[in-house]
């Protein structure tokens, strides 16, 4: 189920722009204006949950210690309010309560000054991992696939036949291979386990080239 666009707006507004991209919002300005005054709601809420959190835990500290701290110095009671500030952030909820009104601000300050969409750490972690896993998967896959082969095919004329397509291989593309230069003559389907065959011709004198590309052969495939 589709969410409703304005709704899916404002949730890509706390995405990595990774994510942005790969899902394009209905309405890149509401992105921005979500990040930004969502941001400063962001800096607001988790800012008094935490100033709450520290009052509290302070008037219990205190109470608990105010029979050491009773008659003592101005300089000793001081010491003890900045020992029990930092106290207070050895908590892992006092540290989660400050990191989110920082990152409001932040998201809030990147949307107002620099129009730019400051996304949230859960997220931009999650996309990290995701990333990571996805691109090993792929290279575990990747690992077991047959190398191409190279094949000639007389008249200077060549067949690669790959497991992969080679998606930037069409007729606008210039294939460098051992010093040698080739065109794109025809792309076939193959046999698996290389599926993808493409058949290269050498290039004609005064091709334009638009686009250049190496390639190198497996090793077992090197031409003489």
């Amino acid at each position: 189920m589709r969410l409703p666009d304005p709704i899916r707006d404002v949730l890509l507004s706390f995405c990595p722009a990774e994510w942005r991209r790969e899902h394009a919002p209905e309405s890149p300005p509401l992105v921005l204006s979500a990040a930004t005054w969502g941001g400063l709601l962001q800096f607001l809420l988790f800012g008094l949950l935490s100033a709450v959190r520290y009052r509290a835990y302070m008037a219990h500290r205190i109470a608990q210690l105010a029979g050491y701290l009773q008659g003592s110095s101005a300089v000793t009671q001081s010491g003890g309010v900045v020992f029990l500030t930092v106290e207070y952030f050895f908590y892992p909820l006092s540290l989660l309560l400050a990191y989110f009104a920082v990152e409001g601000f932040l998201r809030f300050a990147a949307g107002l000054i620099t129009s730019e969409v400051f996304p949230t750490l859960p997220l931009f972690l999650l996309d990290k991992v995701m990333r990571r896993r996805a691109q090993q998967v792929r290279e575990k896959e990747l690992s077991v696939l047959p190398a191409d082969h190279v094949e000639h095919l007389g008249e200077g004329r060549l067949l690669v036949a790959s497991p992969l397509e080679k998606s930037a291989w069409n007729e606008t593309v210039t294939i460098v291979i051992e010093g040698s230069w080739y065109r794109v003559e025809e792309i076939r389907r193959g046999k698996a386990p290389r599926p993808f065959e493409y058949v290269l011709a050498p290039c004609p004198e005064g091709r334009v080239l638009r686009r250049v590309e190496e390639y190198t052969p497996p090793a077992d495939d090197l031409m003489v």
